[in-house]
Order: structure tokens, then C-alpha cells, then sequence
């Protein structure tokens, strides 16, 4: 892989951190929202919709951070592989 790739490769992943950054303050601060509910909400739907949307959220990182080792393990094949050349 050439350096004008894996350049755009790691503006990729920074973007990518940022992403991850903000999907988890976003999980954070519904977390927080559910923890301040009055115990007397704990069984509304509306409760039940926040447990869901911070579900999804975790998913969601999980799977960016996925992405984020995907890509940092092709730059580093491919400069192994640049090595050799």
C-alpha cells in the first residue's frame, strides 16, 4: 500500500475515534439519564426505549472498534508486506 493511501487510512481511523468518542459520551449521558429517572419510571416504556437506544449504542461501538482494528491491521499487513519488497 502506498503512503498517499495509507495517509487517507489514518485520517480514516481518527475520524473513526471521534465517532467512537461521541457514540460513547452519547451512551454515557443516556446511562446517566436512566440512573436519574424516578424508580416509579424503571417499568415505562420510555425507560424501556432508553435501555434499548443504550443497547444499540454499546452494539454500535463495539462493531466501530471492529472497523477501527480492521483497518489498523491491513495498514500494518501492508506495511510488513511494503517491508519485503
Amino acid at each position: 500500500m502506498n503512503g498517499k493511501r495509507r495517509t487517507r487510512l489514518g485520517k480514516i481511523l481518527e475520524t473513526i475515534e471521534i465517532v467512537i468518542n461521541e457514540l460513547e459520551d452519547i451512551h454515557d449521558e443516556e446511562e446517566m439519564a436512566m440512573d436519574n429517572m424516578p424508580e416509579g419510571l424503571w417499568n415505562s416504556e420510555r425507560y424501556s426505549d432508553m435501555e434499548n437506544a443504550c443497547a444499540n449504542l454499546q452494539d454500535a461501538i463495539s462493531v466501530m472498534n471492529d472497523v477501527f482494528d480492521y483497518i489498523t491491521g491491513t495498514m500494518v499487513q501492508m506495511k510488513k508486506g511494503a517491508k519485503r519488497i
